[in-house]
């Protein structure tokens, strides 16, 4: 592990063997320890969790799914502003709340999903109904 201070820096990796070496660059976060964090979750869908935490300081709440950054976590609201990739693929957020909270992680992504498939189906069924619309007066006129 290599801390370094604020500013520009230029790192040099021999590589000639061919290992891949990961390399994290963000923040330093804060290191966790003190008494544990009670937790009780609740999964509403695939893309939506809701925990209920009680905490006496600062934690890193993990959810062990496949890192991506449109997962985003609220707390009682408050948009979680670290996020970061946790044991190499899973999303890690720091939480800073303390006494009881809720915490809220939801895929972003998945809003816009869901919008469009509810477009897909409304005009799914409004061609359908123009089609019987159609078939009907042809009908008529025969």
């Amino acid at each position: 592990v290599v801390w370094l201070e604020p500013g520009r820096h230029t790192l040099e990796i021999d590589q000639h063997q061919g290992v891949a070496v990961p390399v994290l660059l963000g923040p330093q976060l804060p290191e966790v320890r003190g008494p544990p964090v009670r937790l009780t979750y609740e999964r509403l869908r695939p893309t939506h969790y809701r925990v209920a935490a009680e905490a006496g300081q600062a934690y890193v709440l993990v959810l062990n799914d496949l890192y991506d950054p449109r997962w985003t976590a609220y707390v009682d609201g408050r948009e979680v502003q670290q996020h970061f990739e946790v044991n190499g693929f899973a999303n890690g957020f720091l939480v800073e709340a303390t006494g009881p909270h809720v915490v809220e992680i939801e895929f972003k992504a998945q809003r816009l999903a869901d919008a469009t498939l509810l477009l897909s189906v409304m005009s799914a069924a409004a061609m359908a109904a123009g089609l019987l619309a159609w078939s009907v007066v042809r009908w008529r006129r025969a």
